[in-house]
C-alpha cells in the first residue's frame, strides 16, 4: 500500500489504518446528495399541512 509516507524517514514505519474516517467522509457525502430532495420533501410535507 502507497502512503504518504513513502520517500521519507518514515517510509518502513507500521500504518494502522482505522474506518472512522472513511464512515464520516460517506455519511457527508451522502448527506450533501441528499439534501435537496430532503429539503424537498420537507417543503412538500409543509405545504399539504398548510393547504389542508
Amino acid at each position: 500500500m502507497n502512503t504518504q509516507l513513502q520517500g521519507t524517514a518514515l517510509k518502513d514505519a507500521k500504518v494502522a489504518f482505522t474506518g472512522q474516517p472513511v464512515v464520516q467522509a460517506t455519511i457527508k457525502h451522502n448527506f450533501h446528495h441528499y439534501i435537496g430532495w430532503l429539503a424537498l420533501l420537507v417543503a412538500g410535507v409543509l405545504f399539504i399541512v398548510l393547504a389542508a
